[in-house]
């Protein structure tokens, strides 16, 4: 009975064209049935999933053909530095937090609260001579 109520729902989703929902149906499934999910948990996470792809179908779609979409090949490749930060400082002090749509925050919370030591490269140790004056 399951299986023919899971291929109805993936029928009707296509119809429907919501193809990513359709696709990861049996995964969000057996998600919701290990974490004893809500039905409403159950869809709101299946319906989240599918607008997140339809918001990268249409992000990919107007980049491919925009009207400012210019590619251009240079002689010597150009470094590009990217920072991304979810909390600003103004000049005059204010902080400003934004919403972690890439949830870098969540990670870095999990890995803090671990306690120290914390997870970073350590720098070589130097050796520092210091020679004594002369008086």
């Amino acid at each position: 009975m399951e299986q023919l109520i899971s291929e109805r729902l993936r029928e009707n989703l296509n119809r429907l064209k919501l193809s990513q929902a359709a696709e990861i149906l049996d995964a969000v499934v057996r998600r919701a049935e290990e974490d004893t999910s809500s039905y409403l948990s159950f869809l709101d996470h299946l319906l989240e999933e599918e607008v997140a792809a339809k918001e990268k179908r249409r992000i990919d779609t107007a980049m491919k053909s925009g009207p400012n979409n210019r590619h251009v090949s240079l002689a010597r490749p150009v470094g590009v530095y990217l920072l991304y930060s979810t909390v600003v400082v103004d000049e005059d002090g204010t902080t400003h937090f934004f919403e972690d749509i890439y949830g870098h925050d969540a990670r870095l919370d999990a890995v803090l609260a671990k306690g120290p030591p914390y997870p970073y490269p350590t720098p070589a140790p130097v050796r520092v001579e210091v020679e004594a004056e002369s008086e």
